[in-house]
C-alpha cells in the first residue's frame, strides 16, 4: 500500500509539474484554463491587427484566433486588442502600450511587428530595429511571466522600394533577424501566407481588401496559420 501510494504521488507531482511547464502554447493556454478565472491574450501592432480591411471588425485575425481557442475548449479568455491604424513600434511605445499592458497583466502578447508601415513611412532600419527592441525589452522587463510569440505582418502588393531605398521585404527580414538572434518566438505571416496561397494555386489580391490589408479570407487565413503554430510551436526559455 505504501509502495502504490508512493507511486502514485510521483506520478501526480510529475503530472502538475509538466502541466505547469506545458511545451506548447496552445496546451499552455489551456492549463491556465483549468487554474485561472480569464485566461489574457493580449495582441499589439498595426492596422492590419485591428483588422482594417474586414467587413467587420471581428472578422480580424485576433477575433479569428479567439473563436479557434474556443473550438478547442478554452472559453474563458478576455482578448485585449491593442492594434492601431499607421502605428509602428515608437507609435505604439508614445501611445502608452506598455503601461496598459501592465495594468492587464495578459497570459501572453502576440506582438505583430508593425514594419508595413516602418516600410510605408520610410523609416530608417536603425530606428525601425531601435524601437522594436526597445517595445520588446519594456515587455519582457515589465511582464517578465507572460508568454510572447512575436510575428510580422501580412503579405502587401507593393515591390517597390520606399524613398529612402528599402523594400518591403528589407524590413521583414532584417526585423525576423534581430528577434530570432534575440531568442523571441517568432512567426513569419508574410512567408507562411505566401506558401499558402502558392499551394492553393491561389492569388494575393483574393486575400487583401487593398494594397495593404487583408479581406476577411486574409484574416481567417493569418488565424489558422497562428493557430497551427500554436498547436505544434513550442515555448522558447526565456533568455532575457
Amino acid at each position: 500500500m505504501k509502495d502504490f501510494f508512493n507511486h502514485e504521488y510521483v506520478r501526480a507531482n510529475q503530472v502538475e509539474k509538466k502541466r505547469h511547464h506545458s511545451n506548447y502554447y496552445l496546451e499552455y493556454l489551456f492549463d491556465l484554463s483549468q487554474r485561472k478565472d480569464k485566461v489574457v491574450i493580449a495582441v499589439i501592432g498595426s492596422s492590419v491587427t485591428k483588422g482594417s480591411g474586414a467587413s467587420i471588425l471581428e472578422n480580424n485575425w485576433p477575433t479569428q484566433l479567439l473563436y479557434a481557442l474556443h473550438r478547442e475548449g478554452i472559453r474563458n479568455i478576455k482578448l485585449i486588442n491593442l492594434g492601431f491604424s499607421r502605428f509602428k513600434a515608437q507609435d505604439l511605445l508614445a501611445k502608452g502600450v506598455i503601461t496598459e499592458l501592465s495594468k492587464q497583466q495578459p497570459d501572453l502578447i502576440i506582438f505583430e511587428t508593425s514594419v508595413i508601415n516602418n516600410y510605408r513611412q520610410a523609416t530608417t532600419m536603425e530606428h525601425t530595429i531601435k524601437y522594436i527592441d526597445i517595445l520588446l525589452n519594456k515587455i519582457t522587463k515589465e511582464l517578465p511571466d507572460a508568454k510572447l510569440i512575436v510575428i510580422s505582418p501580412n503579405p502587401i502588393l507593393s515591390m517597390k522600394k520606399n524613398k529612402i531605398g528599402f523594400y518591403y521585404q528589407d524590413y521583414l527580414e532584417q526585423s525576423e533577424k534581430y528577434v530570432r538572434e534575440k531568442g523571441y518566438d517568432y512567426l513569419n505571416i508574410y512567408e507562411r501566407m505566401n506558401e499558402y496561397i502558392d499551394n492553393e494555386n491561389g492569388s494575393l489580391t483574393e486575400y487583401l481588401a487593398d494594397e495593404i490589408h487583408p479581406n476577411d479570407r486574409g484574416y481567417k487565413l493569418w488565424s489558422k496559420l497562428l493557430m497551427d503554430y500554436m498547436k505544434n510551436g513550442k515555448i522558447s526559455e526565456n533568455i532575457w
